[in-house]
């Protein structure tokens, strides 16, 4: 309807972004507030929208957090939280998909996760002989080797073995 009268006829329209988590190590969650995912590209109605979930091959490895039930004012936008944490390596692909007053809305949901990469240089270090009860310290070099392409980060060490209590490892 392209009358000027009182009861003219609004289309809904929506539009929703592509989101890229780019790479990322297997196992490393990243999570990422989207500005305006969702957009209500008419200026007359409101966009209602139901029914949101993540489908495709990878879904299990995407999240969203978001009501299944929302609108979006004339001209605006929504935002929300979509995180991505890869589970095994390679390419993951996803699609956020919801219903709307529009139609059906979709958009691509994409990352990479990549083999975190750190190596022992040696899993015994001889400290040689000590008196019991006596304290040494001895530093470690090049213990841990990150051979992979992205940075990795130590969270924890932990002494393992028979003996465990007997050695303590410093910061």
């Amino acid at each position: 309807d392209v009358s000027d009268d009182f009861w003219t006829i609004y289309q809904a329209s929506g539009e929703m972004k592509e989101v890229d988590f780019g790479p990322r190590l297997v196992g490393q969650a990243v999570d990422s507030v989207v500005v305006g995912i969702i957009t209500n590209r008419s200026d007359k109605d409101t966009l209602h929208i139901s029914n949101v979930r993540v489908t495709g091959t990878n879904a299990d490895e995407f999240s969203i957090a978001i009501p299944t039930e929302f609108s979006v004012a004339p001209a605006d936008s929504a935002t929300f939280n979509i995180a991505f944490h890869p589970f095994t390596e390679g390419k993951k692909l996803a699609t956020v998909v919801m219903n709307s007053d529009a139609g059906r809305l979709t958009g691509r949901l994409a990352g990479e996760a990549l083999p975190g990469v750190l190596a022992a240089e040696s899993g015994v270090f001889d400290i040689g002989k000590q008196n019991v009860g006596s304290i040494i310290t001895v530093p470690i070099d090049s213990f841990l080797v990150n051979s992979g392409e992205q940075p990795l980060t130590v969270t924890s060490m932990t002494v393992v073995g028979p003996n465990d209590s007997a050695f303590k490892i410093n910061t």
